[in-house]
């Protein structure tokens, strides 16, 4: 049996990592004929998901900012109805 040199195993192992890739992305529905495409569709999803996440923060802020200002002004009305009723009509 012939052995192999380091640059064949190299070159098999090259080959089949490809062929794997391709075969995965083409599994998936990617045009591997087109990496601009690919590129593309990354670049598109890349920009939804940080406009996803500033859609999240801001909704985080304005959940927090009405729940601070619920608890101030249930605390602004207590105190003013306490002070009310300490000075009497």
């Amino acid at each position: 049996m012939q052995q192999m040199s380091k640059e064949e195993v190299q070159e098999l192992v090259d080959k089949t990592a490809s062929k794997a890739v391709k075969d995965t992305l083409t599994s998936l529905g990617f045009d591997t004929g087109n990496p601009i495409d690919i590129q593309r569709n990354m670049l598109y999803l890349d920009s939804q998901r940080r406009a996803s996440e500033a859609v999240a923060k801001y909704t985080r802020m304005a959940v927090w900012g009405a729940i601070v200002t619920g608890i101030i002004s249930t605390l602004g009305i207590g105190i003013t109805q306490g002070i009310k009723q300490l000075l009497g009509p």
